[in-house]
This record gives C-alpha cells, sequence and structure tokens, in this order.
C-alpha cells in the first residue's frame, strides 16, 4: 500500500483481514520502503540591459561634441563585462579619429546604472544619426535610440576691391566684404591684410 508522504514522527496503523489456507503457524512479514531526496535550491535571474544614448540637439561644427551613453541593469543578478559598441557615421570621428567606439562598463548589478561620455568632432557640418548597442556575456543584448545633432558650421567668403591706379604719395582707396554663407554665426571674426612693404 503506498502511504504517500508522511510527516516528521507521524504514525499510521493499517488493518487487514485475511482467511488462512493451511492448519499451522503463520508467518506474517511486513517491510517498508522509500525514497531519500537531497534537494538544492538555485536562484534564477536576469539580467536586462537599457541604454540611453544623449547629446545635444545642436551644435557647432568646429566645436567637440559630448556624447553620453548611460547603461541600466533593469534586471535582476549581475550583468557582467558589458560593453557598448557605438558606430560613428561618415564624417564623425573621436578626438583621436576612431569611427568606432568601444566603452567597457564592467559589471552592473540589479538597478545599477553607470554612464560614458565621449568627445566627438566632426570633419563638416550636418546632421548625424549615431546608434549605440551594449551586450553582455551570456548573449544578452540591448540597442539605444539613436540620436541625430545638427552640427552648424559657419562659412566665409572674402572680396577685395582696390583702386587700379594712383598717383604715388596720393592715398589708395580700397573695400573688403566678407560675408558668411553658413548656417551658424561667425564669433570673433577677424581680418588680416598683408600690406606690400612699400605701403604703409
Amino acid at each position: 500500500r503506498d502511504l504517500g508522504a508522511r510527516p516528521a514522527g507521524a504514525t499510521m496503523t493499517l488493518t487487514g483481514k485475511g482467511v488462512p489456507s493451511e492448519i499451522g503457524a503463520l508467518k506474517t512479514c511486513a517491510t517498508v520502503q522509500y525514497e531519500a531526496k537531497l534537494c538544492a535550491t538555485t536562484n534564477v535571474v536576469a539580467p536586462a540591459l537599457e541604454v540611453l544614448l544623449t547629446a545635444p540637439a545642436e551644435g557647432l561644427a568646429c566645436d567637440p561634441l559630448d556624447v553620453t551613453v548611460k547603461v541600466t541593469n533593469a534586471g535582476t543578478g549581475d550583468a557582467r563585462n558589458e560593453r557598448v559598441t557605438e558606430e560613428l557615421p561618415e564624417g564623425l570621428t573621436t578626438l583621436a579619429g576612431q569611427r568606432r567606439i568601444l566603452m567597457d562598463f564592467g559589471t552592473l548589478s540589479s538597478s545599477q546604472s553607470k554612464e560614458q561620455t565621449v568627445k566627438l568632432k566632426a570633419a563638416r557640418g550636418g546632421a548625424y544619426t549615431q546608434p549605440a548597442s551594449a551586450e553582455v556575456n551570456g548573449g544578452i543584448e540591448a540597442s539605444a535610440s539613436p540620436v541625430t545633432p545638427l552640427l552648424r558650421e559657419p562659412k566665409l567668403q572674402i572680396a577685395l576691391e582696390a583702386d587700379r591706379s594712383v598717383v604715388v604719395t596720393r592715398p589708395l582707396s580700397g573695400a573688403i566684404t566678407v560675408g558668411n554663407t553658413g548656417d551658424a554665426p561667425s564669433d570673433d571674426t577677424e581680418i588680416r591684410i598683408a600690406l606690400p612693404s612699400d605701403v604703409q
């Protein structure tokens, strides 16, 4: 008879009836069997990555562009050996001239965030769309929504006009025209003219 699971210290009495078929001493035996179990508890965790990419909406192409990457472990357990990769678009590089950025964030515990900022430079003005992706050991991956900062650029043009002829010792008249055809202001603009040695 299967008695199922029995709590510690519990007893049970079983009764039964039988009809003997022979004359003599009857020997009745009973055996009991049970299964011994060894149990272990395993804590199952599930790290989950979130990546946030931020940059100014606008800037000047001649100034460094600060881009910040923030990584958060929104799951449970540790996210180990976390790395973020950012592929830069054509015309945008790090100050050292690299087109690909690798950022190591180490280990992030549950709900922990870390961030890193990198300075970039642009070869010219324009809108630069930048994506970023993160991965950790175990194949966990996440991607950030791309940012598209608009880098404006001043473009200067200069023209010089002067009298084609003049009597010696008489004043020489001239005009300088400077224009900015770009989409950003040109601050602290200076004009330098190299005069011939016999002109004051």
